[in-house]
């Protein structure tokens, strides 16, 4: 019990701090039905503190009616956040359900029985007569909701897709075990699993807050360390992990008559053998689904400088340098742009069949020359929020150039005020966006691809000045 109210409360705490983190930073309607369900969810969380300490009926009905008000939150904001096309006569009925539900919480008897029911881990509350009035209307305004995230999911590409990807988890994990341990379970008198819903919100917690520390979930921008999130996401599901061992312990006492002592040994014994591989797996599970799965970067970067070290022929390195580009960024189109001495225009050199240019004249080659920064389109609308007036304009100008040349990535070659050349990335294959450790690869090869480009482009164009002259 002592665990299950140190989870209780450290998930209030979860959810009104990130509840209050995205409401100062919203500035949509997305983000701010964002926070207000965050609010629900946090209001639901305590109410399940407060039964936890004073099992009463009346903290038990709190409990389902925020819980109620909490999945048209969940609804509304689906709704919202993934833009599919609903009719707002359904958004309407939806929530009007959801309403009628809580209200209906509140008749004695009928959702809930007033009759509070001994469990082997404290009190709780029976079923009333028409139980089922709550768990299929709301059961299924949670799983409507679930659909309605993977179809905006399906039509989603670049950092969009990563962003549901932890979004989707984030609901699905929590709603089904919502859908497990309070609409399901109770109809075989397991109604003690019901409190671990509102532990479950951690999970919900901490993926969202990864999202958008990394990928800016619903364009709002916190910083924070991987080692934190790592640390903190593996403390929460390992004390999870531990709570669910302890709480078996009743559980095996009274199923099969153990003594207290046999089953503390069992169950050591258990942690014991268990929690080290366990931590492992999930050490190995946080770093695939959390961080990049492309190829080891140290051993890609060596490759690259080895490419950029072992040719002076300029057509060759770039061919080999994009070659490698491509295999590890797993993209299909890098166009590399050189700049022309007599026009001063970057083009590249129609080697595949497209002729690619940007004038001198065009605001994104007077904003390269300034920034030689690698520049991601996507990134582009935050540039803006931190951009003077005057640079918003020519932003937003660079991010439809970008947008017309399908170009996903900029990667100029040069030094601030001598632009040499420019790598164009286009978008990557299956719409995935460029990841932080794609990012920082690139910037670690940048100084050494601008030193081998352009000595090779000074040798190239040494030997066509020969040429010309002989002639």
């Amino acid at each position: 019990m002592l665990i299950s109210k140190i989870l209780m409360i450290a998930a209030t705490i979860l959810n009104l701090a990130l509840g209050i983190s995205v409401f100062i930073k919203s500035k949509n309607k997305v983000q701010k039905t964002f926070s207000y369900f965050i609010f629900l969810a946090t209001i639901w969380v305590i109410s399940n503190v407060l039964f936890l300490f004073i099992p009463k009926y009346f903290f038990e009905t709190l409990t389902y009616m925020s819980g109620v008000l909490l999945a048209a939150g969940i609804f509304l904001w689906v709704i919202y956040y993934s833009k599919v096309n609903i009719k707002k006569f359904w958004k309407i009925f939806g929530v009007l359900v959801c309403i009628l539900v809580a209200l209906l919480t509140l008749i004695p008897n009928f959702i809930l029985s007033t009759e509070m029911i001994q469990t082997p881990f404290g009190f709780d509350a029976n079923l009333g007569k028409y139980f089922t009035a709550f768990t299929i209307p709301i059961g299924l305004i949670l799983l409507i909701s679930i659909i309605i995230l993977l179809a905006g999911y399906k039509k989603s590409m670049g950092i969009k897709k990563l962003q549901n990807i932890y979004v989707i988890i984030g609901f699905i994990i929590p709603i089904l075990i919502v859908l497990i341990f309070n609409f399901i379970f109770p109809y075989f008198e397991r109604l003690y699993f019901a409190r671990l819903d509102a532990m479950v919100s951690i999970i919900f917690v901490t993926l969202i807050s990864y999202s958008i520390f990394k990928y800016r979930f619903m364009d709002i921008k916190f910083i924070v360390r991987k080692g934190l999130v790592n640390f903190l996401t593996l403390a929460i599901i390992l004390f999870i992990y531990i709570y669910l061992l302890i709480f078996s312990k009743s559980y095996f006492e009274k199923t099969f008559y153990w003594s207290e002592q046999t089953t503390t040994i069992v169950l050591v014994i258990i942690i014991a053998l268990t929690i080290e591989p366990l931590r492992r797996l999930l050490v190995k599970v946080i770093d695939k689904v959390f961080y990049s799965k492309q190829r080891n970067v140290d051993e890609e970067a060596r490759k690259l400088k080895l490419i950029l070290s072992s040719s002076m022929h300029f057509d060759h390195l770039i061919n080999r340098a994009t070659g490698s580009l491509k295999d590890f960024l797993q993209i299909n189109k890098i166009y590399f742009l050189e700049l022309d001495r007599q026009t001063g225009d970057l083009k590249n050199d129609n080697t595949e069949n497209t002729t690619v240019s940007i004038k001198s004249t065009d605001v994104l080659f007077s904003y390269l020359q300034d920034n030689p920064n690698i520049l991601i389109t996507e990134e582009i609308p935050y540039l803006m929020e931190e951009s003077k007036n005057g640079e918003v304009g020519k932003l937003k100008n660079i991010e439809e150039k970008l947008k017309q040349l399908a170009v996903s990535l900029v990667l100029p070659i040069g030094e601030r005020g001598e632009l040499v050349g420019v790598f164009l990335f286009g978008p990557k294959n299956k719409k995935d966006a460029y990841t932080v450790d794609a990012i920082q690869y690139l910037q670690r090869l940048q100084p050494q691809m601008t030193g081998a480009i352009a000595n090779a482009l000074l040798y190239k164009q040494a030997v066509e000045r020969i040429g010309n002259f002989n002639k």
